[in-house]
């Protein structure tokens, strides 16, 4: 019971982060990709990558933070959901930039908190 109040607590604080990330990104920068979403999963995907290297065992700690904060910072259903709009305005080569900058860059940023880090 303590692991779901964990996930409940961290995924509402990661979630509120993720808004105020996307405000800020909305009204203080010129994007022509969602610059707010690539950021929010980069900042998890580093996350991810170090606290899964330093092997948080606690799991108390555990849900509070990688599967509650972590899973309610990083979005992967906005992710698809502006990949589908982007494909329905038929914006292929703006689809096929932000793809790679995503699944490239945020595979990296694990890497290098896995293994740099």
């Amino acid at each position: 019971m303590l692991n779901l109040l964990g996930v409940f607590i961290g995924g509402g604080c990661g979630a509120v982060v993720r808004a105020w990330i996307t405000d800020f990104c909305n009204q203080h920068l010129r994007q022509t990709i969602p610059v707010a979403t690539l950021l929010v999963n980069l900042i998890g995907s580093l996350c991810i990558g170090i606290f899964a290297h330093i092997a948080i065992n606690n799991g108390s700690l555990y849900a509070l933070f990688i599967i509650g904060f972590l899973g309610g910072l990083t979005t992967f259903s906005t992710l698809m959901y502006e990949l589908t709009q982007m494909l329905h305005q038929q914006q292929w080569l703006k689809w096929c930039a932000y793809s790679a900058l995503q699944y490239g860059l945020c595979f990296v940023a694990c890497f290098i908190g896995y293994f740099w880090i």
